[in-house]
């Protein structure tokens, strides 16, 4: 383990103990609106400020683009991308579909980290060194990710997220009623990192996005790449920061879905 994917690890880890402090089952009624109506938590900002002081103190050149704070602009060329809390809306009704999600970017998705507080799973990648799924209530097993092996739409499982922006919103109906017809088994967690720790896992076939943030998706991207999957946007180009939809799938279904999609829109 490399020692940027070390601290990574380390910072998710402590994260998590910060928002499992927090967490009520009963669900929380203190919480702010963003835009769109999207919910924010005091435990959003909490997790978001410890996670970029780690970051600082291990990487002091690394730039850190997360969706609580303002960019830190260090002389690094590096980038990591933080979520500190990707699921908010159901960490605020008492629901355990949350995680954390920890990206490193140079030039291409380097080291990813999602962790699942309530689980206590953690998902971890490494460019060229294959991605993990580290059990810490089984005695810190480790267990080697691989993306599927299902081919076709009617026995796929999709998983989706809408956003929360009008055209977000717009794509994702459209595309439900393209795959309507399939008959496909479509799931929606609100956690794009739970959905794409899940097609790395092989839990899940094809995963679409239509409201994309870079860090909702970095270290999901970098684990579903080391697992054997693709992600590109719905042109097929692949993904980097600054799309805004996404399509990954466990390759054999790419070819599939891209026909779905007409000039990169549903």
């Amino acid at each position: 383990m490399s020692n940027e994917l070390q601290i990574a690890f380390n910072i998710s880890v402590t994260a998590d103990h910060l928002i499992l402090k927090q967490f009520r089952r009963a669900g929380n009624s203190k919480h702010d609106y963003k835009a769109h109506h999207e919910i924010v938590t005091k435990t959003d900002k909490e997790s978001n400020d410890l996670m970029i002081k780690l970051l600082t103190k291990a990487f002091p050149n690394d730039d850190i683009i997360s969706e609580e704070a303002a960019m830190v602009d260090n002389p690094g060329k590096r980038v990591w991308y933080v979520d500190p809390l990707d699921g908010t809306t159901n960490f605020a009704y008492g629901l355990t579909n949350f995680s954390t999600c920890l990206g490193l970017y140079d030039s291409d998705f380097r080291v990813g980290v999602i962790s699942i507080p309530t689980h206590h799973e953690f998902y971890l990648a490494e460019k060229g060194k294959g991605a993990w799924l580290l059990e810490k209530n089984r005695g810190n097993k480790k267990t080697r990710l691989h993306v599927s092996k299902r081919n076709d739409l009617q026995s796929a499982m999709t998983l989706t997220c809408s956003g929360y922006s009008p055209e977000g919103w717009r794509t994702y109906f459209k595309f439900l009623r393209t795959m309507q017809k399939y008959h496909s088994k479509i799931r929606q967690f609100g956690s794009a990192g739970i959905e794409l720790s899940a097609l790395a896992a092989g839990r899940a076939d094809v995963i679409v996005l239509t409201d994309v943030r870079p860090w909702d998706v970095a270290a999901g991207i970098c684990l579903v790449r080391e697992a054997g999957g693709m992600v590109t946007d719905f042109q097929g180009r692949p993904w980097k920061p600054g799309m805004k939809t996404l399509l990954g799938t466990n390759g054999l279904m790419h070819p599939l879905m891209l026909k779905r999609f007409k000039n990169g829109r549903v």
